[in-house]
């Protein structure tokens, strides 16, 4: 049985080839538990903030607390799914930091 080639080739129309490396599965993890990691820091500081300023916000009504739980579902929901494309969208080329770490520790 063939092992999977370290490269991945593309011909191009013009005759020239394109090396890619692929990441091995032991690199993909460990990119994804970095990105995984500073999601999770990230969701963890949102909720101690607002777990801080909610009993402040008692004063504006009997359902405020219900308002921020909401509202904090709703932020971890956009960290969660907004990471991967803002961090895309941002480092076009290197994409989340869980990557770049992967290509600079090799």
């Amino acid at each position: 049985m063939d092992s999977l080639p370290d490269k991945l080739t593309i011909e191009t129309p013009e005759q020239s080839a394109l090396d890619f490396p692929l990441a091995g599965i032991g690199s993909r993890f460990l990119a994804t538990l970095v990105d995984s990691a500073i999601q999770f820091v990230a969701v963890l500081l949102l909720w101690l903030v607002a777990l801080m300023i909610a009993p402040g916000l008692s004063l504006l009504g009997a359902n405020a607390d219900v308002w921020v739980v909401a509202l904090l579902v709703l932020a971890t929901f956009i960290v969660n799914l907004g990471y991967f494309a803002l961090f895309e969208i941002i480092l076009e080329r290197t994409g989340q930091p869980g990557k770049r770490l992967r290509q600079i520790c090799g």
